[in-house]
């Protein structure tokens, strides 16, 4: 995928994680880095190692909670596509927690 479409998935993250403040910085056009920094709630430690993994969500306990979905999409999307290209670094605060969690994924 092209790195505009990755920042389109990961603004969506933000919005669906009720960010009300999201900044992007791009090099080289996202082709060196993309940084997407946003005050949403967060990913929960327990869900950081998974959050590069395909088809994982947090987002879904059961199955009548697809019926409930209100979101751009599962979070993970972006997450997975760009971990099997590139080598990507999450660092997450879950609200109002005041420790950040980290996580690594390389291709």
């Amino acid at each position: 995928q092209r790195p505009v479409s990755v920042v389109k998935e990961l603004l969506e993250n933000s919005l669906d994680a009720d960010a009300t403040q999201i900044d992007i910085s791009c090099q080289k056009g996202g082709l060196e880095s993309i940084i997407v920094t946003d005050d949403g709630t967060g990913i929960h430690p327990r869900d950081l190692p998974l959050a590069c993994t395909r088809f994982a969500t947090s987002k879904l306990v059961n199955v009548e909670d697809l019926k409930s979905i209100r979101t751009f999409g599962f979070r993970g999307e972006a997450l997975a596509s760009a971990s099997m290209v590139a080598r990507v670094a999450i660092t997450s605060r879950v609200r109002p927690r005041p420790r950040r969690n980290t996580s690594s994924a390389n291709n």
